[in-house]
């Protein structure tokens, strides 16, 4: 690999750290060098590469900041601890409590779920089946997917339940004042006025009366 001079090196990484994000192009530029070069710099520093955005953007370790989920996000930019996208949704799905239908990966990733769909669709690391009418990914080892699956189950009774006509009032009311905000959100939002509320419950309701909750999936609780 091309040989740079410390003092470049230095002076790129500074900049990294200011910016928190840079993009492979503004790699390239200062170092005078191919996409390529730029990128295996960057692997030999361990740099975290955004898992959408075609791996374009890239990140220092001690500038990311991830979540619980082993996410970090800056504005729609966004890198994961597990590495590509790929593994990032084996690793999302092995440590959910019931599984993970599309809709709730794309609301943890912030991504469209055709972006990917193929990815996971016949992955010999995921089981998939149909439950309320949405196909969940669970875990393939074994035990794990016991768990998750009678977690789901029990999701699944709970949201059953009928809601109120004024809870789905408020709950529409809701869902047209704040049409971005995720249904979990949604659910926090409305404990004073309805009590708790399960995201689940919420999530059957707008799927049985055929309204639209594409824009803005549920995220698991």
């Amino acid at each position: 690999m091309k040989t740079f001079d410390s003092n470049l090196i230095s002076d790129l990484f500074a900049q990294m750290r200011r910016a928190k994000v840079v993009s492979i192009e503004h790699l390239c530029h200062p170092l005078g060098c191919s996409e390529v070069t730029a990128r295996k710099l960057m692997k030999e520093h361990r740099a975290y590469t955004s898992f959408n955005h075609n791996a374009r953007y890239y990140a220092l370790p001690e500038t990311a900041n991830f979540d619980e989920d082993g996410l970090w996000f800056l504005k729609n930019i966004g890198f994961s601890r597990h590495g590509n996208l790929t593994r990032s949704i084996i690793q999302l799905i092995a440590k959910s409590e019931s599984g993970l239908s599309l809709s709730q990966l794309k609301d943890k990733l912030h991504i469209k779920h055709n972006s990917f769909q193929s990815l996971i669709r016949e992955h010999p690391q995921l089981w998939k089946e149909k439950h309320g009418g949405r196909a969940v990914y669970f875990s393939l080892d074994k035990t794990t997917f016991k768990q998750q699956k009678n977690a789901r189950i029990e999701q699944l009774a709970r949201s059953k339940k009928t809601i109120s006509d004024t809870t789905a009032l408020w709950i529409i009311v809701e869902r047209l004042k704040y049409p971005e905000v995720s249904l979990k959100i949604i659910c926090k939002r409305l404990k004073k006025k309805t009590g708790p509320l399960d995201w689940q419950q919420v999530d059957r309701f707008f799927l049985e009366q055929g309204l639209d909750v594409k824009k803005t999936p549920p995220s698991a609780c």
